[in-house]
């Protein structure tokens, strides 16, 4: 199941890597073959200006990208994921997937026949730092000292809220389970729900870099021409 959800959520993503990488080869294919054969005068100033503030971002982002991303490999999973959920943009989509995650694992527990105490004593053996394990720890020191379910699944950012309604339903370990497993599915949903929102506004963005690159193609092929036959007249 987690495999064939992960390979759901590559394919959404690979479509504007592509589109990415296809607008990087235009480019390149333009200044290498297609600037150095016009005699574009000053005008090919310009086209070198745009060229190099359009890689110059592109580095800027993966810079910060690549120095982002080797910061959070030094955090336990749980602080990375606690800042990731906070991003903007994408913060939604990390919440609901680490959601998925933590729901999909309590529902196949709870299906297995485990109670709660059972439940924390084989999350608090998941790797150190990890959200299962600071959640079983969560759980059993504020149950020791009287906070009840419901109160911890308010204060905590990554137990949705409609974890209380399940809880507060009650029925056998079966039917919880059922309920935990479909809840996750559903966050699962939800987490490509939200990717594609994000998907929806980054793509025209980048066919419209697309069309001008082209008219801008085109412009800088009929430009000579244009001067050409206007000397001529």
């Amino acid at each position: 199941m987690k495999v064939k959800q992960k390979n759901k959520l590559k394919e959404l993503l690979s479509y504007p890597f592509f589109i990415l990488g296809f607008l990087l080869v235009m480019i390149v294919g333009m200044k290498i073959y297609v600037v150095p054969q016009l005699d574009m005068g000053s005008e090919s100033k310009y086209i070198d200006l745009f060229l190099q503030i359009f890689f110059g971002t592109i580095i800027l982002i993966g810079l910060f990208s690549f120095t982002y991303a080797n910061y959070l490999k030094r955090l336990s999973e749980f602080q990375a994921a606690s800042h990731l959920i906070k991003l903007p943009i994408v913060g939604k989509v990390y919440l609901s997937f680490y959601q998925y995650i933590l729901l999909q694992g309590l529902g196949l527990q709870v299906a297995s026949g485990l109670n709660l105490r059972e439940i924390c004593s084989v999350n608090l053996s998941f790797s150190k730092g990890s959200l299962q394990e600071n959640l079983a720890k969560k759980i059993e020191s504020q149950l020791k000292i009287g906070i009840s379910l419901s109160k911890m699944i308010e204060k905590d950012k990554f137990l949705p809220n409609e974890l209380k309604s399940i809880l507060q339903l009650g029925g056998n370990k079966s039917e919880l389970a059922q309920d935990l497993i479909l809840m996750s599915e559903l966050k699962f949903d939800e987490t490509q729900k939200y990717l594609k929102k994000i998907l929806n506004l980054v793509q025209p963005i980048m066919f419209g870099i697309i069309a001008l690159i082209i008219i801008a193609t085109y412009l800088m092929v009929l430009l000579p021409v244009y001067g050409m036959m206007k000397g001529m007249s």
